[in-house]
């Protein structure tokens, strides 16, 4: 796991692993049954459950924020999957991510940057319903105005706020009813390897000669 989350933190090839890790081929082996298997996502959701009730918030949210980030790709990123984001002036791809209100993944998805956030919000919510069954509310930025509200509200059944950034605003800032809170915004969230080795959380640490 330590080695999977190296790769996903420093963007390395799989060959490149450091010694003290296993032997690439193993580490590769294990994230590809892994991620067929729904390991990880399965590994993300639980932690999450836990620092939610650490929290004393319930196990699993009722409300989202989601928000998307445009960002460059590799030379070896083909064509099919990359795109130009001309607002952002950037050639590459785009994450399209939906946080509880403590700033915990829920889900992300991978675009080429050229897509626009308000259909690709669908699929995106379309996700978050099937993952997070609970959730009804959603906040997001300017970028999703238009018919995305109307359209989860008849379809997936969730109602979508447009929360306007104030001047020099860094992090989204909602009050729901259980009281104000600060959460990041999805799109401050470092760059991931895949979607399927994404997480909420800081990059953990090398480890030492003692870890698993």
């Amino acid at each position: 796991m330590d080695a999977i989350r190296y790769i996903t933190d420093n963007g390395s090839k799989w060959r490149a692993l450091p010694a003290d890790f296993p032997p690439w081929k193993t580490v590769h082996g294990f994230f590809t049954r892994w991620r067929a298997a729904g390991v990880i996502e399965r590994i993300r959701d639980a932690l999450r459950e836990q620092l939610r009730l650490r929290a004393g918030r319930d196990r699993y949210p009722s409300a989202a924020a989601i928000d998307s980030q445009s960002v460059r790709a590799a030379e070896t990123v083909g064509k099919p999957t990359r795109g130009y984001d001309g607002g952002k002036k950037v050639d590459g791809r785009k994450r399209h991510i939906a946080v509880d209100t403590l700033g915990l993944l829920l889900v992300v998805m991978v675009t080429a940057a050229n897509s626009q956030d308000r259909p690709t919000g669908r699929l995106l919510l379309s996700r978050l319903r099937q993952t997070q069954r609970r959730v009804r509310h959603i906040w997001a930025d300017g970028g999703y105005n238009g018919t995305l509200a109307d359209w989860a509200k008849t379809t997936v059944n969730m109602t979508v706020e447009i929360v306007k950034k104030l001047t020099g605003q860094k992090l989204s800032s909602c009050s729901p009813d259980a009281g104000s809170w600060n959460a990041p915004s999805p799109g401050s969230a470092r760059p991931a390897a895949t979607s399927a080795t994404t997480n909420a959380s800081p990059p953990t640490p090398r480890p030492s000669s003692t870890g698993p």
